[in-house]
């Protein structure tokens, strides 16, 4: 585990940014986020394109994918 840590400490990206727009409303029940037309890429690289969901108070929500790819 230390030989593992060593190795990829320096091996963690830069940072993206998001931008969000919050407004007024009326409460939504179950409804925590819905997100519409998500896109995500590294430089040239979309890891996401034109990705939308609703989850609801009390869903379970994994991503899946092989590490390095950018779940995070």
């Amino acid at each position: 585990l230390q030989t593992m840590r060593q190795r990829f400490r320096g091996h963690r990206g830069a940072e993206g940014s998001a931008t969000m727009v919050a407004s007024d409303a009326a409460e939504s029940g179950k409804l925590v986020i819905e997100a519409k037309n998500i896109e995500k890429s590294f430089g040239d690289l979309t890891v996401v394109k034109g990705f939308s969901t609703r989850i609801q108070r009390g869903d379970r929500v994994g991503l899946v994918g092989p590490n390095g790819a950018g779940k995070t």
